[in-house]
């Protein structure tokens, strides 16, 4: 007798079905399985080492795609040969990354916006060398297409790597003609540098030592020097003696003054009887202290003139001093006037 199957097993194999069903639907959905793919071929002029198979195309730094193969293509009409690169952009990626206002139906409309994008090899890694494409939206590039619209897939016109720009501006440099310019310059130095007579400037240079040390050392430069020192001695000797003169001045000053004050008081008195003589006596001791005064003025320690003349007696003992200095200089070594003092 067989066993009644349980309405509550079947049930419940019925509801996990269908579970796994939506849960694999929406696995592949969000898969490749259901995306929708852009192709593109671009032909390259330069070597294409280090990119391969798998290797991503990206827009301004976002992943947009990859590399689906690499060719060699052999252009009869300009004999030249030609590296297709078959990309494969993600529309998705593109709909979602780049922000575009395109839906899946308009694939059209994305094909019109990629008339004006270019594409040409970036470096990925410097490390490892590997490459990738990078592509570039510029309206108003004049890169052209190698074959056009009329192959398997739409094409993109290239552009050469940065790489490829260095190696052309190198290789247009005359390296030849710029190594016979060094070698000729070098020649012409080492030509300049065996004219020179070493020796002869090594022997002028010690005779002209020579003669400052006979010329410094002589009994003449000796005698002037003592000489000058006797001098600059007496000229001290003079400004002491100059600075007593003014102090004694002053003093004489303050006594002139001193007696026309008593000379006025004295003269009040007789006024009354001899107004004439008073008048030319007042008058005369009046232009006397006015003398007395600028005297005092001009031989003060604040006046302009006293601190002129003391500043230029100042100048000429450090005068004094500096050449005493310099003799001493030229004594112990003369050849500080060629070869300059030395830095301690």
């Amino acid at each position: 007798m067989s066993s009644k199957t349980s309405p509550t097993l079947v049930g419940m194999f019925v509801v996990i079905g269908v579970i796994i069903a939506v849960g694999t639907v929406m696995v592949i959905g969000s898969g490749k399985l259901f995306a929708t793919k852009l192709t593109y071929i671009l032909y390259f002029n330069e070597s294409v080492n280090g990119l391969q198979k798998g290797a991503p195309v990206k827009f301004k730094g976002v992943t947009i795609g990859k590399v689906k193969s690499l060719q060699i293509h052999y252009h009869e009409d300009k004999d030249q040969i030609h590296i297709p690169v078959i990309i494969e952009l993600d529309a998705k990626t593109i709909y979602e990354s780049l922000d575009t206002d395109l839906h899946e139906n308009q694939i059209g409309d994305f094909h019109k916006m990629v008339n004006h994008v270019t594409g040409r090899l970036e470096t990925d890694s410097l490390v490892t060398g590997r490459l990738y494409i990078g592509l570039r939206y510029d309206p108003e590039s004049d890169a052209k297409r190698e074959v056009g619209r009329q192959g398997a897939y739409p094409e993109l016109p290239t552009e050469p790597s940065t790489f490829a720009l260095l190696t052309d501006e190198f290789s247009s440099i005359d390296v030849s003609g710029l190594s016979d310019r060094i070698e000729s310059i070098l020649k012409k130095v080492d030509d300049g540098i065996g004219e020179l007579d070493m020796k002869r400037i090594n022997d002028e240079i010690v005779g002209t030592l020579a003669s400052v040390r006979k010329v410094v050392e002589s009994d003449e430069v000796e005698n002037s020097l003592k000489s000058f020192e006797k001098t600059m001695a007496g000229v001290e000797n003079s400004i002491t003696n100059f600075n007593q003169t003014i102090a004694s001045i002053g003093k004489t000053s303050d006594e002139i003054r001193s007696l026309t004050t008593t000379a006025k008081g004295e003269i009040k008195p007789l006024t009354a009887g001899v107004n004439a003589t008073t008048a030319e006596a007042v008058q005369t001791l009046q232009q006397v202290e006015a003398t007395v005064e600028e005297l005092r003025r001009l031989v003060a320690a604040q006046s302009p003139v006293y601190s002129r003349l003391v500043k230029t007696l100042d100048e000429f003992q450090r005068l004094a001093r500096s050449t005493r200095e310099l003799t001493d200089l030229l004594r112990r070594d003369p050849r500080v006037l060629i070869s300059g003092k030395k830095q301690p």
